[in-house]
């Protein structure tokens, strides 16, 4: 890698390292512990991710999200799935990633709004608009509940599920002229 020691000697050109003797050996050593430090803390952090990390912690990544590995599934096709869930639940939580996941479950459209507007108690309180172009039944709505339920943040509630549409209508504006006539005697 030697990333630290081109630096020192190509970009700062440092003398001492680029005289040679012994101070150019001291830093050309400090150079590598930077250079594994810096390896250490890119590995690191890629342990923290199930895409990248190492195969001994998809297991663990997957028991955090309650994913099982099918026996007929490759080792591949169980850590895409568990990336899969690490990702959605990190987008989940937040409106735009609620709104996010109601799009791809094919709910596009949906807006959620905070019910604190309304009354200040209910701060942690929040409400679904979708559109809907057809009739919706009880499945559907039970549908979205659950998976507006699974994608929220812990501590906020669904306060309700409303639907939307829109119709067409004209609107005429018209005016009139009333005339009154007062008659003195």
């Amino acid at each position: 890698m030697a990333l630290f020691w081109k630096y020192i000697r190509n970009q700062l050109r440092f003398r001492p390292a680029l005289a040679g003797g012994p101070v150019a050996v001291i830093l050309k050593g400090m150079a590598k512990a930077f250079d594994d430090v810096c390896a250490d803390i890119v590995w690191a952090r890629d342990q923290m991710n199930p895409k990248t990390c190492d195969d001994e912690l998809v297991p663990a990544f997957a028991q955090s999200r309650g994913i099982r590995k099918h026996p007929a599934e490759t080792f591949d096709q169980y850590r895409t799935r568990v990336v899969d869930a690490w990702a959605w639940h990190r987008m989940a939580g937040r409106h735009p990633g609620v709104e996010r996941i109601l799009d791809h479950y094919g709910h596009e459209g949906c807006t959620l709004s905070s019910m604190k507007p309304v009354d200040s108690a209910r701060w942690a309180e929040f409400e679904v608009s979708l559109p809907a172009d057809a009739p919706m039944d009880r499945k559907k709505y039970d549908a979205i509940r659950d998976v507006i339920n699974g994608a929220k943040a812990a501590t906020a509630k669904l306060a309700r599920v409303s639907t939307r549409t829109q119709t067409p209508a004209q609107i005429f504006a018209a005016a009139g002229l009333r005339v009154k006539t007062h008659i003195r005697l």
